[in-house]
């Protein structure tokens, strides 16, 4: 009863998911350049392929990624 579903029509996810619309891109950008730069350097596993970077890792570089996208763009995307 308290939970109702609503349809949201094709074409809204600019104004209904913002951060679609322009965060992510520049965000998932920010986040391969770390990535990349990783596997310059990772060690190599038994099986000669770059060991994965620990999740430790991983959360540091979404902190550092984030902190990267200017808060006029996260403004932006929402206005």
């Amino acid at each position: 009863p308290f939970f109702h579903p609503e349809i949201i029509p094709g074409g809204l996810t600019p104004v209904a998911q913002p951060l679609d619309k322009v965060i992510n891109k520049v965000f998932k950008a920010y986040f391969r350049d770390l990535y990349d730069l990783y596997i310059l350097s990772a060690p190599i596993s038994n099986t000669g392929n770059p060991e994965a970077p620990s999740r430790q890792l991983l959360a540091t570089w979404v902190v550092q990624a984030w902190d990267k996208i200017p808060s006029e763009l996260v403004w932006k995307s929402c206005t």
